[in-house]
């Protein structure tokens, strides 16, 4: 099957071609793994019609949703995905690889919410401000 012959020379491609470090192809290969899981689990169990495009890639950010990942390891999956994809076009003639944000993914980062400043804190605030400033001068 050329899958096996894509994944034992994409580690090349990346150290070559790319200037991967060692932990960086690892990381990659398990990223690349991890879509193949996805793919042999809800679209193809023989591998047989392999291929990564836009519907792909959305349906393993749902399979890895499902797993309880969180948006980065979601987005350092789609990374190392991505560079594979590279090497499938450069080397072996896929499709042109899409952005995430061609595919209409969006990963949203988690942010703390920010409280507002109750007005009397804000005074002190200004007033502690302004003291600090009177100092300097």
């Amino acid at each position: 099957m050329k899958i096996n012959e894509y994944l034992k020379d994409f580690p090349e491609y990346l150290k070559g071609v790319r200037d991967a470090a060692d932990n960086t192809v690892a990381n990659y290969m398990h990223d690349v793994n991890r879509y193949l899981d996805y793919f042999r689990e809800k679209v193809d169990p023989s591998l047989e019609s392999f291929q990564i495009d836009e519907i792909h890639i959305r349906g393993f950010v749902t399979f890895l949703r499902a797993a309880d990942n969180e948006n980065a390891t979601i987005e350092r999956r789609l990374h190392g995905l991505y560079a594979f994809w590279m090497y499938l076009h450069d080397q072996h003639k896929f499709s042109s690889p899409i952005s995430i944000r061609e595919c209409h993914i969006r990963l949203k980062k988690k942010r703390n919410p920010t409280q507002p400043l109750m007005h009397k804190n804000f005074t002190l605030f200004m007033e502690r401000l302004q003291d600090e400033l009177t100092k300097i001068k």
